[in-house]
């Protein structure tokens, strides 16, 4: 069960293996802001999921500052996936997380000052539409891209949902991440994740532009970009309703590794 006092999970996966760049750099980067932003409140948690890493990324983040709040989840190569498998790396993370919601962030996007106010200010319960005040709600923001600080409102402009754009952050309650069984265990390779579960979570709790409400406040740090790595397939919405339908993105009830939990350590810092 959650703790009473964990008001938010921000859920990370990342592997220490120089993906584009200092990654490790970046991931430091990310949840130094996290906690800088969240101030004195200690209402929240940082879930970290290192996928495999021979060399654990519990010795880049386990100094000064960073060791606030921050529980690790190291996921042993042996069996860890050879690629770096993201949606049960997620999944592992969102089930283990303890917080009343949880937010999805990427391992190099920083989050700012206006997402924290929004949240402290009681925002859930007060958007329409929610279901049961807020037991199940979600909530889908686009990132701005740095140092360009560049948002992709052209997935707004372009006929194309907006949850079709990079993703800032996925934020939905606990209850709802577990009533839809997480990001979809098939998806295996990079990108295209968010797209069939944002479709799921709109279909049972609703899905709201969190971008609008906290003027994209997520900020994705510069890398370079990787090319010819495998790809999940890009689907149409048609055709993700129609797979949604037939029950093709339902994982099973061990989602997260549930099976696999006691393989896998954990350190708090």
């Amino acid at each position: 069960m959650p703790s009473d006092r964990t008001k938010i999970s921000y859920v990370i996966a990342s592997r220490n293996d120089g993906y584009c760049g200092d990654a490790m750099g970046r991931l430091h980067k990310t949840i130094e802001h996290i906690q800088v932003e969240q101030n004195n409140d200690n209402s929240f948690e940082v879930v970290m999921v290192d996928w495999g890493s021979k060399e654990p990324i519990k010795f880049h983040v386990a100094t000064g500052r960073l060791r606030r709040n921050v529980r690790l989840l190291h996921v042993p190569p042996s069996l860890a996936t050879p690629h770096f498998h993201e949606t049960l790396a997620l999944n592992l993370g969102i089930r283990r997380a303890r917080g009343e919601w949880i937010a999805r962030l990427d391992q190099d996007t920083l989050v700012g000052p206006r997402f924290v106010e929004w949240f402290r200010s009681g925002m859930p319960t007060a958007i329409e539409g929610a279901v049961i005040r807020y037991r199940q709600q979600a909530f889908f923001s686009l990132r701005r891209d740095l140092p360009e600080d560049l948002i992709w409102q052209s997935w707004d402009k372009s006929g194309e949902p907006y949850w079709r754009g990079a993703v800032g952050m996925l934020l939905a309650t606990r209850d709802a991440w577990h009533n839809v069984r997480g990001y979809f265990e098939g998806m295996d390779r990079r990108n295209h994740i968010e797209h069939d579960l944002a479709l799921r979570l709109a279909r049972e709790c609703g899905l709201s532009a969190l971008g609008p409400l906290t003027n994209y406040d997520f900020h994705h740090q510069h890398h370079p970009r990787p090319s010819g790595l495998p790809q999940n397939p890009f689907r149409s919405e048609q055709v993700l309703l129609q797979m949604i339908e037939e029950g093709k993105f339902t994982n099973p009830e061990n989602w997260g590794l549930k099976d696999q939990w006691d393989q896998i350590k954990e350190v708090v810092l």
